[in-house]
């Protein structure tokens, strides 16, 4: 079971992949990775598509995506840490919108109007080594909340190291690794592990982003 939600989640997580993918993020072998993948196969739960656009993949059915929401139900509730997840939770979305910020920081240069800012060519090297420095110390002061995460879910493990190894590549001038999807950017694993604690804590994710919208002041 804990191979199969693995499997099922990583899915979940990335959506349609090939066997290396769904293997890097489930964090097991590629021959595991295509055994459980098999399996599920004949339970109806994840099915392989071929086509001429698009490659070859693995991909979720309505069937996966019920029981990857009860494995995961069940695996919280099976260590006891729904209510400590969730507070944990919590602290991570109270810093959501700053770090959302400060890749908008990275990405574009200042300016007085959010509407006019111009795109950032990183040639005002004065401005970007501020915004990294910005990003090394919003780490710094994630990293406890990454390590809480895996200490009550082993497999939340992976994160800490993950942004840790995006930041140097930040520090060492590789302007990708800081929000580009291209890479395992920084700003990529924050959406991936803001998807998977949604998908743990069976958070409707459209359903957060209204809630959060609505209680936004206007103006």
């Amino acid at each position: 079971v804990a191979a199969d939600l693995r499997v099922l989640l990583a899915l979940r997580i990335r959506g349609n992949a090939d066997t290396p993918v769904v293997a890097a993020r489930a964090e097991l072998s590629e021959d595991d990775v295509k055994s459980v993948l098999d399996s599920l196969v004949g339970t109806g739960e994840v099915e392989y598509k071929e086509t001429t656009s698009f490659g070859s993949f693995w991909r979720f059915t309505n069937e996966g995506q019920s029981r990857v929401l009860a494995l995961l139900a069940k695996e919280l509730d099976d260590a006891g840490a729904r209510v400590v997840v969730t507070e944990t939770y919590e602290r991570f979305l109270a810093v959501d919108r700053s770090f959302k910020e400060l890749c908008t920081d990275w990405q574009l240069l200042p300016g007085d109007d959010p509407e006019t800012r111009q795109l950032n060519d990183h040639a005002d090297r004065g401005y970007d080594t501020t915004v990294v420095a910005r990003l090394s110390l919003f780490d710094e002061r994630m990293q406890p909340i990454y390590a809480d995460f895996a200490t009550h879910l082993q497999r939340f493990a992976g994160y800490g190291p993950r942004f840790a190894h995006a930041l140097d590549h930040v520090q060492g001038g590789d302007h990708d690794w800081f929000a580009s999807p291209r890479v395992e950017s920084y700003h990529h694993v924050w959406q991936e592990l803001h998807y998977n604690l949604q998908s743990t804590l069976g958070i409707d994710r459209a359903g957060e982003e209204a809630s959060r919208a609505a209680a936004e002041p206007s103006g």
